[in-house]
């Protein structure tokens, strides 16, 4: 059995639950946060979540854990298609979500989500430049009119489902700008995706996350 750690406010930690949830094999759940305790470093050498844990091991990195997810359970639900330039596109849209999308809005997630001090105008303007500019280009390299990539889901949609939407909402609550504006169709596409089971079971646990976050946050 698998062995998941992490806290379900992290979209990463997600990404991984919705995986391992979507192609249906059993895992525990262990409720785990960041940190730079001598022990917690052992199984995660930058103090982060999440840690997925099989047979003894620990394997880090979100992406690093959709590959051995396909790779050690090929019979299940496959997240990565066969094609290879289409899981070329998945891995694409993958991992700019990370690196453009979700490391650019992040200065404003502790805010938005957690009622931290307020970042200040450059940085908001900065997060917003820089968004924006990922978002275009993520947007060459999606359709959306079923999934992501193509005709199947796949990991580039439990992505989508886990930061796209957390994204916008801190965008646009920081600078009343829309980052969908530019692209209306994504919102019918993340409505379909966040109706599926799985996703929407997970959706609904972070918001809870959230929001005993943020209340806990209020009373320190």
């Amino acid at each position: 059995m698998f062995k998941l750690h992490g806290f379900p406010t992290s979209n990463f930690y997600n990404k991984v639950k919705i995986s391992l949830l979507e192609k249906e094999l059993p895992f525990e759940e262990i409720r785990v946060v960041p940190s730079i305790q001598e022990d917690f470093l052992k199984i995660s050498p930058m103090g982060r979540i999440p840690i997925l844990e099989y047979k003894g091991e620990f394997i880090r990195e979100t992406h690093v854990m959709y590959e051995f997810l396909e790779e050690v359970a090929p019979q299940t639900l496959r997240l990565l298609p066969k094609d290879p330039m289409a899981r070329v596109r998945v891995r694409e849209v993958s991992l700019m979500t990370d690196l453009y999308l979700d490391f650019s809005a992040r200065p404003l997630f502790q805010y938005v989500f957690f009622g931290a001090e307020k970042p200040s105008e450059d940085s908001i303007n900065r997060a917003l430049k820089d968004t924006m500019f990922g978002w275009r280009a993520i947007s060459n390299l999606i359709d959306c009119e079923n999934y992501a990539v193509g005709d199947q889901f796949s990991y580039a949609d439990i992505s989508a489902a886990s930061t796209w939407d957390i994204v916008q909402k801190s965008i646009l609550n920081m600078t009343g700008k829309d980052i969908w504006d530019e692209s209306p169709k994504i919102v019918d596409y993340l409505k379909k995706i966040e109706e599926r089971p799985h996703i929407k079971a997970t959706n609904k646990a972070q918001k809870a996350a959230l929001r005993m976050a943020a209340m806990a946050k209020k009373k320190i």
